[in-house]
Parts: structure tokens; sequence; C-alpha cells
């Protein structure tokens, strides 16, 4: 069996169409969770995402009879391209996470105003250098727009929230597993800090596919289904340093204690589960849309 490759065209396209909406309404399913904690939301997200993710590339890596299979792509394989890949999959949990985790408090299109432009401007950049590009005058004016962007869509928002009605005494979450939802109980504090969060995930979410690309380069890189296993594998591994921070340091509402896990409101697994499975899809669309690079290379 053999990995199934984009080979049209036609196909590119609509991979990358449909990857672009799918990774746009993923979102929504965080505000379908309603009230929840986002940490709560983020474990369960994470977790199906990696696995749908797994078994995605398993299933298009051995696809095809009588060629290269994504198990003999493990062979020989390249150390170096092996920890671009899983240094993509890392920033891409960690900056998804990021920007995803202020969705609650500022909004969707706040969130992916500050975050998205600033990635978009971070890859530009990235892209630009490492290709060592001249005459790129439109490319780094689009970089400057995405930051302009990502600035107004800060600025916007802290207009927004300083225009809002103030609660004089903000009621706290009813649990640990909840957070507050109306303007008038978020404190500056929390509005600051989002803003804040959304940029930082947006510097770290621009650096996924410069890496991924670092991953797939060259005579040696990675076949698409491979760089996008072990980039799963780093997207799990940020799991370690982000689900304590989220639970611990949430963006509103009381610290969270472990065992709290374990007693999350009923339908906020499902809710994560389905937008894991509707973000993995996505990525997958949108990585194997990229173009072949390195598909044949196997060691023999």
């Amino acid at each position: 069996k053999a990995m199934w490759l984009v080979d049209s065209p036609t196909i590119l396209l609509l991979f990358l169409a449909c990857a672009s909406i799918l990774l746009g309404v993923w979102t929504y399913t965080v505000r379908l969770a309603g009230k929840v904690r986002y940490d709560f939301f983020y474990l369960h997200f994470t977790l199906a995402s990696v696995a749908i993710l797994v078994l995605l590339c398993f299933g298009l890596g051995m696809a095809r009879p009588n060629e290269i299979t994504i198990l003999d792509s493990f062979s020989g394989i390249s150390l170096r391209k092996l920890a671009w890949a899983l240094l993509s999959g890392i920033a891409l949990g960690i900056g998804n996470g990021l920007i995803a985790s202020t969705v609650p408090v500022a909004g969707m299109a706040s969130a992916l105003g500050m975050g998205g432009g600033l990635a978009l401007a971070v890859t530009l950049t990235w892209t630009t250098l490492a290709s060592r590009l001249t005459g790129g005058w439109a490319i780094w004016a689009a970089a400057g727009l995405a930051v302009v962007a990502s600035m107004a869509a800060a600025v916007a928002y802290s207009k927004w929230f300083a225009a809002q009605p103030k609660a004089a005494a903000p009621k706290p979450a009813p649990t640990v597993h909840h957070r507050s939802k109306s303007a008038a109980t978020i404190p500056q504090e929390t509005a600051v800090k989002a803003i804040v969060t959304a940029l930082i995930g947006g510097l770290i979410l621009g650096c996924v596919l410069p890496t991924h690309d670092e991953a797939r380069d060259s005579l040696i890189g990675l076949p698409v289904y491979t760089a996008l296993f072990f980039m799963a594998l780093g997207t799990l591994a940020s799991i370690v340093v982000m689900a304590p921070y989220y639970f611990f340091f949430p963006q509103t509402g009381m610290p969270g204690r472990i065992k709290d896990y374990g007693k999350a409101p009923a339908g906020v697994r499902q809710r994560g589960w389905m937008g894991g499975a509707i973000w993995a899809l996505g990525i997958l669309l949108l990585f194997a849309g990229l173009g072949p690079k390195a598909e044949t290379n196997v060691a023999p």
C-alpha cells in the first residue's frame, strides 16, 4: 500500500477551500461549550484532534497498492527533519490553544483578528527570509498590513471593552467549572490578558508553516503524512505544559483542581471531540494540499 497524494490542481483548490472553512468553523465549538471554562474543553479537544489526525495520516498514508507507505518512510528517517516536524506540532498546539482560549473572553472576531493577523505576518516574514527572496516588497507589504490588522483588532477590542458598562460588584463564577460571560463581570486585567495571550499565540502560530516546511524540504525531507504524524505527536506533547497553564491560570474564574476534570459538566467532552475532529480534518486538508515535496524519500 502507498500514500494517497494530491496530484490535481482542482483537488488542491478544493482541499484548501475546505480547509479554510473547517479551520474557521471549529472555533464555534468553543462557543458551543457555553459558560464552561476553556481548560475543560481544551484537553478533550486536543486529545481528539491528535487521535483523529494520526488515524487519517495512517489511512491515507497506506491507501495505494505497490508503492511507498508511511511505514516505509520511517526507515532511515532524518532526526533533524523529525525534530522540525515535532517543533511545528508543539507550535501548533500552543499557538492555536492560546488564541482559542481568548475566544470566550474577547469574542471570536477579536481573538482571530489579533492572533491570526500576527501569525500571518510571522509566516510571511520567516518564509521570505528563509527563501532569500529578492524584490519581495509585496510580501513585506502584506506582512506589514497583517501586523496593522492585528493591532487594529486589539485596539478595537480594548475600546469596545472600555465602553461596556461595568457591574458595581462583579459576581464570581458559580462553580470552578464555569467562567464569567458578560463584559460587565470581566475585570480590566482579564481583558488585557486576553489581548496579550492572543498576540503571543499569533507569534507562536506563525512559526507552524515555516517549521513544517523545514521538516519536508530537501532530499531528506519527510513525506506529507509522515510530517503530519510527527506534528500530531508534537501537538500532543504541548499538553504537558499547556493543560496545567489553562487549568491553574485561567482567563477568567478561579484556579482549578486536577480532580475537577472528572466533574466537568455534561456535553463538554462531546463538544471537545467534535471540535477536535473538525480541526484535525482541516489541518490534514491544509497540509496535504500544500503540494508534494519529499514523497519518495525513503532509505533503500
